[in-house]
């Protein structure tokens, strides 16, 4: 058996062998759905290098919040994380400093993941929803405020809200609450689609 191992740079073949399974008397090779492969029989080559011409892609988190701050300690969260989203994309925050800006990209280009800064707007998340609703892949929105409590989480998720972020932000939570989120999108939209 040998080991994937996932880094910021992608998935990347590991020759370390973790377990295996004895050779079948028919040489048969077996699998595994953990994303790991079994082979059974004699010694091999490596597989192929992964190809340099593919780094990762992006994935665009869209922030509607007037606190420069915010998006810069959500950029280094984001730059910071060895995360890379399946398939093989990093998070990019990008900045949108109106409630109308926040709508007009959602409008014009597939956004997956809206964070909306609860405090300084606290009706712009409603809107949000309200916006994508009326699109094929609505976003998850995901509120961040310095007042995170469960009845501000409840409010949030029974009126559509993917989740809270609570402020001063913690750098692993925000990365897993974005992860979850387009784990989430990308489930509902982009594998229904095929895409």
């Amino acid at each position: 058996m040998f080991h994937f191992t996932q880094t910021a740079h992608g998935a990347h073949f590991s020759d370390r062998v973790v377990i295996g399974f004895p050779p079948s008397g028919d040489g048969v090779g077996h699998r595994a759905s953990l994303g790991v492969v079994f082979r059974a029989g004699s010694r091999f080559g490596s597989p192929p290098e992964t190809p340099a011409s593919h780094p990762p892609r992006t994935l665009t988190v869209l922030s509607l919040s007037p606190a420069e701050n915010d998006h810069a300690v959500l950029r280094r969260c984001f730059r910071d994380t060895s995360l890379t989203l399946y398939p093989n994309r990093r998070l990019r925050l990008q900045p949108s400093p109106t409630l109308s800006s926040t709508l007009s990209s959602m409008r014009a280009h597939r956004i997956p993941i809206v964070l909306c800064d609860g405090d300084a707007q606290p009706e712009a998340w409603r809107e949000i929803l309200r916006a994508g609703k009326l699109l094929s892949a609505p976003p998850c929105v995901i509120v961040t405020s310095r007042r995170a409590g469960d009845r501000l989480w409840m409010e949030l998720l029974n009126e559509g809200a993917f989740d809270l972020l609570s402020k001063p932000f913690d750098p692993s939570e925000a990365v897993r609450i974005v992860h979850s989120a387009w784990v989430h999108w990308r489930n509902r939209y982009q594998l229904a689609e095929g895409a």
